[in-house]
């Protein structure tokens, strides 16, 4: 029985929504619905009531829970005891990230960490922001830099912010709003926009989205893409605006870029990594990056 699985029904019965609990996982609400499904079959008997008005546990269900939580708790102390065993053994710290995000003073860092700590040996790979939410959840991660993402995600998860990068609306050149050298969100209001897709880029998507309710806009979404190179291009078609994080508008050439002048038009880049991570690098990675930071 896959250890994630039952994390995601201990969620689901904690939440009693699937919805939330789908937000919790950086999952969609039908694939946790199926991966509960599919628990069930395992189980072979039905562990969750469903109705329109709500969700409750079979008795059969809250006896899972409880050896589910037995399970993982156990599960999890191995699981320490064997990270731990292997780090101080190898000496390896695994570390993700968005490449243009932390491109400024990523590679420098790296260097200087390893003049310093040559017996660490450093893992890096890229990844897109739901990619490396996942390997960061699966715990296939040490620390990780990410946007949109602080330590009140999920439980366990200890954050340091970074640096903080402004939001700009990337727009056709012939459009009326290339006049202008700063623009708000009201102006945006029921004008057509290009999205990240929710399936693939659900955190980018839920930010935008709460971005224009905060300021009372109407978020009119023609397009959905899977990545920002297809969104560009479709501004580049004249199909509408796209919005993106300074760090990203080196990728913009023919379209006009203007920053978003509301107050709460950016995005945070932060250091994550989970408390009770037994790699003893991770915190000597964390304390030298903090003291990097403080020098740059």
């Amino acid at each position: 029985m896959d250890i994630n699985r039952l994390n995601e029904f201990l969620v689901l019965t904690k939440c009693l929504n699937y919805s939330k609990a789908a937000s919790q996982l950086y999952l969609t609400q039908p694939v946790l619905s199926r991966h509960i499904h599919d628990l069930e079959h395992q189980v072979g008997a039905s562990l969750l009531i469903r109705n329109t008005h709500k969700v409750e546990l079979t008795p059969i269900g809250k006896l899972f829970a409880e050896e589910s939580e037995q399970i993982i708790r156990t599960y999890n102390k191995s699981m320490e005891r064997i990270r731990a065993a292997t780090a101080v053994a190898n000496g390896v710290l695994h570390i993700g990230f968005l490449e243009a995000a932390v491109k400024p003073f990523f590679k420098n860092f790296i260097v200087e960490f390893s003049n310093e700590h040559p017996q660490i040996s450093l893992e890096l790979q890229s990844y897109d922001l739901e990619e490396l939410l996942t390997a960061f959840n699966e715990d296939q991660l040490d620390i990780a830099f990410a946007t949109h993402v602080d330590d009140t995600y999920f439980p366990g998860l200890m954050s340091r912010h970074i640096l903080r990068d402004k939001l700009y609306v990337v727009t056709h050149s012939s459009s009326p709003l290339k006049l202008q050298k700063s623009i708000s969100i009201q102006a945006l209001s029921d004008l057509p926009a290009i999205m990240l897709s929710k399936e693939k880029n659900a955190i980018a998507y839920d930010f935008h989205k709460n971005l224009f309710k905060k300021y009372n806009a109407q978020l009119n979404v023609v397009k959905e893409v899977r990545n920002v190179e297809n969104a560009l291009f479709s501004v580049s078609l004249n199909k509408g605006f796209f919005i993106v994080p300074e760090h990203l508008l080196y990728l913009v050439s023919e379209q006009v870029a203007l920053e978003l002048a509301d107050d709460e038009c950016y995005i945070n880049v932060n250091l994550l990594w989970k408390k009770d991570n037994p790699n003893p690098a991770t915190s000597i990675f964390e304390k030298d990056f903090l003291k990097f930071m403080r020098k740059a």
